[in-house]
Protein backbone atom coordinates (compact mmCIF):
# COMPACT_ATOMS: atom_id res chain seq x y z
CA UNK A 1 0.00 0.00 0.00
CA UNK A 2 1.26 3.46 -0.88
CA UNK A 3 2.34 5.84 1.88
CA UNK A 4 -0.41 8.32 2.81
CA UNK A 5 1.37 11.27 1.17
CA UNK A 6 1.58 9.38 -2.14
CA UNK A 7 -1.97 8.01 -2.11
CA UNK A 8 -4.67 9.53 -4.29
CA UNK A 9 -7.05 12.08 -2.78
CA UNK A 10 -9.85 9.48 -2.65
CA UNK A 11 -7.56 6.91 -1.00
CA UNK A 12 -6.52 9.51 1.58
CA UNK A 13 -10.16 10.34 2.32
CA UNK A 14 -10.95 6.63 2.82
CA UNK A 15 -8.09 6.29 5.28
CA UNK A 16 -9.11 9.47 7.08
CA UNK A 17 -12.69 8.16 7.37
CA UNK A 18 -11.36 5.09 9.19
CA UNK A 19 -9.40 7.38 11.47
CA UNK A 20 -12.50 9.53 12.04
CA UNK A 21 -14.59 6.48 13.00
CA UNK A 22 -11.97 5.48 15.54
CA UNK A 23 -11.70 9.05 16.90
CA UNK A 24 -15.46 9.39 17.42
CA UNK A 25 -15.43 6.23 19.53
CA UNK A 26 -13.36 8.13 22.11
CA UNK A 27 -16.16 10.66 22.66
CA UNK A 28 -19.49 10.20 24.42
CA UNK A 29 -21.32 9.97 21.09
CA UNK A 30 -23.55 7.08 20.09
CA UNK A 31 -25.79 6.25 17.14
CA UNK A 32 -24.20 8.58 14.64
CA UNK A 33 -23.68 8.98 10.93
CA UNK A 34 -20.42 10.37 9.62
CA UNK A 35 -20.52 12.74 6.64
CA UNK A 36 -17.28 13.76 4.93
CA UNK A 37 -16.96 17.54 4.47
CA UNK A 38 -13.44 18.21 3.18
CA UNK A 39 -9.79 17.22 3.23
CA UNK A 40 -7.56 20.28 3.19
CA UNK A 41 -6.02 22.19 6.08
CA UNK A 42 -7.92 19.76 8.29
CA UNK A 43 -9.91 16.72 7.33
CA UNK A 44 -13.43 17.50 8.52
CA UNK A 45 -16.49 15.35 9.07
CA UNK A 46 -19.99 16.13 10.27
CA UNK A 47 -21.03 13.75 13.04
CA UNK A 48 -24.82 13.51 12.89
CA UNK A 49 -26.79 12.23 15.89
CA UNK A 50 -30.50 12.36 16.76
CA UNK A 51 -29.91 15.04 19.42
CA UNK A 52 -26.83 17.05 18.46
CA UNK A 53 -24.54 17.33 15.47
CA UNK A 54 -20.79 17.85 15.73
CA UNK A 55 -17.81 18.86 13.64
CA UNK A 56 -14.86 16.45 13.82
CA UNK A 57 -11.51 17.92 12.80
CA UNK A 58 -8.51 15.72 12.06
CA UNK A 59 -5.83 18.39 12.22
CA UNK A 60 -3.15 18.35 9.54
CA UNK A 61 0.28 17.41 10.85
CA UNK A 62 2.85 20.17 11.02
CA UNK A 63 0.36 23.01 10.59
CA UNK A 64 -0.49 23.87 14.20
CA UNK A 65 0.92 22.37 17.36
CA UNK A 66 -1.23 20.72 20.02
CA UNK A 67 -0.72 23.87 22.16
CA UNK A 68 -1.96 26.10 19.32
CA UNK A 69 -5.06 23.95 18.76
CA UNK A 70 -5.79 23.93 22.50
CA UNK A 71 -5.37 27.72 22.61
CA UNK A 72 -7.97 28.03 19.84
CA UNK A 73 -10.41 25.70 21.62
CA UNK A 74 -10.01 27.56 24.93
CA UNK A 75 -10.63 30.84 23.08
CA UNK A 76 -13.86 29.43 21.63
CA UNK A 77 -14.92 28.24 25.11
CA UNK A 78 -14.24 31.71 26.47
CA UNK A 79 -16.24 33.41 23.70
CA UNK A 80 -19.11 31.00 24.26
CA UNK A 81 -19.14 31.63 28.02
CA UNK A 82 -18.63 35.41 28.03
CA UNK A 83 -20.43 36.71 24.93
CA UNK A 84 -23.57 36.22 22.88
CA UNK A 85 -21.50 35.39 19.81
CA UNK A 86 -22.77 32.10 18.34
CA UNK A 87 -19.55 30.10 18.11
CA UNK A 88 -18.87 26.39 17.96
CA UNK A 89 -18.26 24.98 21.41
CA UNK A 90 -15.47 22.46 21.98
CA UNK A 91 -16.68 19.03 23.04
CA UNK A 92 -14.60 16.90 25.43
CA UNK A 93 -13.71 13.23 24.97
CA UNK A 94 -14.71 10.47 27.38
CA UNK A 95 -11.43 11.23 29.21
CA UNK A 96 -12.41 14.94 29.41
CA UNK A 97 -9.81 16.00 26.83
CA UNK A 98 -10.44 18.66 24.19
CA UNK A 99 -7.76 17.16 21.93
CA UNK A 100 -6.98 13.52 21.37
CA UNK A 101 -4.13 12.00 19.44
CA UNK A 102 -5.56 9.50 16.97
CA UNK A 103 -3.35 6.83 15.46
CA UNK A 104 -4.10 5.26 12.10
CA UNK A 105 -2.99 2.01 10.53
CA UNK A 106 -2.19 3.51 7.15
CA UNK A 107 -2.40 7.19 8.14
CA UNK A 108 0.05 9.28 10.18
CA UNK A 109 -1.27 10.12 13.65
CA UNK A 110 -3.23 13.36 13.95
CA UNK A 111 -4.57 15.57 16.68
CA UNK A 112 -8.36 15.46 16.68
CA UNK A 113 -10.99 17.75 18.15
CA UNK A 114 -14.75 17.86 18.11
CA UNK A 115 -16.92 20.98 18.22
CA UNK A 116 -20.68 21.21 18.65
CA UNK A 117 -22.18 21.96 15.26
CA UNK A 118 -23.17 25.57 14.71
CA UNK A 119 -25.90 25.86 12.10
CA UNK A 120 -25.97 28.82 9.80
CA UNK A 121 -26.84 29.90 6.33
CA UNK A 122 -25.20 31.81 3.53
CA UNK A 123 -27.00 34.97 2.55
CA UNK A 124 -27.33 35.30 -1.19
CA UNK A 125 -29.21 38.58 -1.09
CA UNK A 126 -27.83 41.98 -0.23
CA UNK A 127 -27.31 42.73 3.41
CA UNK A 128 -29.84 45.14 4.83
CA UNK A 129 -29.54 47.64 7.70
CA UNK A 130 -30.63 45.04 10.27
CA UNK A 131 -27.94 42.60 9.04
CA UNK A 132 -25.26 45.30 9.18
CA UNK A 133 -26.35 46.31 12.69
CA UNK A 134 -26.07 42.68 13.84
CA UNK A 135 -22.62 42.37 12.26
CA UNK A 136 -21.56 45.56 14.06
CA UNK A 137 -22.83 44.26 17.42
CA UNK A 138 -21.04 40.94 16.99
CA UNK A 139 -17.83 42.66 15.90
CA UNK A 140 -17.92 44.91 18.96
CA UNK A 141 -18.42 41.91 21.26
CA UNK A 142 -15.57 40.07 19.56
CA UNK A 143 -13.29 43.07 19.85
CA UNK A 144 -14.12 43.57 23.53
CA UNK A 145 -13.63 39.87 24.31
CA UNK A 146 -10.29 39.52 22.54
CA UNK A 147 -8.35 42.79 22.74
CA UNK A 148 -6.42 41.73 25.84
CA UNK A 149 -6.07 38.09 24.87
CA UNK A 150 -2.48 37.07 24.14
CA UNK A 151 -1.75 34.66 21.32
CA UNK A 152 1.15 32.49 22.41
CA UNK A 153 1.15 29.43 20.20
CA UNK A 154 0.23 30.70 16.74
CA UNK A 155 2.85 32.15 14.45
CA UNK A 156 1.14 35.29 13.17
CA UNK A 157 3.23 38.14 11.91
CA UNK A 158 2.36 41.71 12.87
CA UNK A 159 1.93 42.49 9.18
CA UNK A 160 -0.88 39.94 8.86
CA UNK A 161 -2.52 40.93 12.15
CA UNK A 162 -2.40 44.62 11.22
CA UNK A 163 -4.05 43.91 7.87
CA UNK A 164 -7.19 42.49 9.50
CA UNK A 165 -9.88 45.16 9.40
CA UNK A 166 -13.49 44.74 10.50
CA UNK A 167 -16.11 46.66 8.55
Amino acid sequence: MKPFSEASYLAQVKRLRCMAESAVSKYPIKNYDLKFIQHGENATFKVITPRQDYLLRLHRNGYHTRSAILEELKWLENLSNTTNIPVQQPFASKKDELIILQHGEETPSRHCSILKWQSGQIKFKRLGPKDLYTIGELTAQLHKATTKRKIKHRNYSKKIMNSIIFY
